[in-house]
């Protein structure tokens, strides 16, 4: 258990964890720019490996939500293609 500093946010603090996960992922498959990627759900944790999938600069984002208002939102973030299974 660690501290959190002084100058980071309860909301900011709850988002290291599952962006580490997103950046993990990045890292582990090796995403570049130009990659094609698919996440699969479009929970919070799915949305933070999207952002950091977009940092890694990959071009083709699928994703896949069973939920309609969990994949209104994806929509609504954009840039990537939804799948609806």
């Amino acid at each position: 258990m660690n501290k959190i500093p002084d100058n980071v946010t309860y909301e900011q603090a709850a988002c290291i964890e599952p962006t580490a996960l997103g950046m993990y992922a990045v890292q582990r498959g090796h995403i570049t720019a130009g990659d094609t990627v698919f996440i699969s759900g479009g929970g919070p944790t799915a949305v933070l490996s999207l952002m950091c999938v977009r940092a890694a600069r990959a071009t083709k984002i699928y994703m896949s939500e069973p939920a309609i208002k969990r994949r209104k939102r994806l929509i609504d973030f954009g840039q990537m293609q939804l799948l609806i299974l």
